[in-house]
């Protein structure tokens, strides 16, 4: 596979698909006017089956793809980002006290991950802390689900779900989860050279390490073979290299600085976009609605995980 070929097929692929998936009509009333609607009721407290969780999951996937869309014509759409940071949280979060119950279903790895790198792009270390503490919590409950089993390998199928909840554990100052007792990949590459030294002042290596990172991505993205699962062939993420930002921003955090410049042709495209240290966090959006949802759903759940300052 040629990288840059690959990079410009895919945005060529994606400044299609996302524009008209986002003007189209039907996908207007599934991700925008029917979970208004739906979630006016819930709130209400009109009788019916509403799926609360799936509408605010609906309101992240409107966002995020308008954020997609903005950043597709180099635009720096932090609002939308936001709105989906915000909405991934809560989809998360909300998810946690039914699992607890055992009358939910595990979240996929791959979007637990998205959840969670989310909180912290934007900044958002509060959010970041409650979404991967409720993970860490939910591997043994259904929430993902990831005791061995003799049901299911999921926790083999995406290393870059370990990646994140190992980094995540590591910038809190605490010790790597013992992975014996769950699902996990055998080959932790190219991660497992990067979570061993995360905290590295050595540049050169930082920037090799994201090199294989991206490439790593990339070749993942590959979705031809309809009964194969890779890491990143949801659309959503082919070009959005969102566990290479996260890591970025850890690194921010503890305090350590990070490449300038990468040359990969993944990290040299507008979706590979950490925003600046400078307007970090991003400013939490006002979302009327799912403020009304959620003291509704502390009244049906009274032990859903507020972050700490909200």
């Amino acid at each position: 596979m040629n990288p840059s070929k690959e990079v410009v097929r895919l945005l060529k692929a994606a400044n299609g698909d996302l524009g008209d998936w986002h003007a189209n009509p039907l996908m207007i009333k599934l991700h925008s006017r029917e979970p208004t609607e739906k979630l006016e009721k819930y709130v209400a407290g009109t009788p019916g089956f509403i799926a609360v969780r799936l509408q605010v999951e609906s309101f992240l996937t409107w966002n995020f793809a308008a954020y997609e869309i903005s950043g597709l014509q180099s635009k720096r759409d932090h609002l939308s980002l936001a709105l989906a940071g915000k909405y991934a949280a809560w989809r998360a979060l909300m998810e946690e006290p039914p699992a607890r119950a055992g009358r939910a279903g595990a979240l996929l790895k791959d979007v637990a991950a998205f959840y969670l790198a989310l909180q912290i792009i934007c900044g958002w270390k509060n959010r970041a802390l409650a979404v991967g503490d409720a993970f860490v919590e939910g591997l043994d409950t259904k929430l993902l689900d990831l005791r061995i089993n003799d049901r299911h390998d999921a926790g083999s199928l995406y290393p870059h779900f370990w990646f994140l909840i190992q980094l995540f554990r590591a910038g809190k100052g605490e010790s790597f989860i013992d992975m014996t007792p769950y699902s996990h990949p055998e080959n932790m590459a190219p991660y497992d050279q990067v979570l061993a030294d995360w905290k590295s002042t050595d540049l050169v290596k930082v920037k090799q390490w994201v090199e294989d990172m991206a490439e790593h991505h990339l070749r993942a993205t590959d979705d031809s073979d309809q009964d194969a699962v890779n890491e990143f062939d949801d659309p959503r993420f082919k070009l959005f290299p969102y566990e290479i930002l996260a890591f970025l921003r850890i690194r921010e955090w503890a305090g350590l600085k990070n490449p300038t410049s990468f040359d990969h042709p993944l990290m040299n495209q507008p979706l590979a976009y950490l925003p600046p240290l400078a307007d970090i966090p991003l400013p939490d959006p006002e979302t009327p609605l799912l403020d009304r949802v959620l003291v509704r759903y502390k009244k049906d759940w009274p032990d859903l995980r507020i972050p700490d300052g909200l």
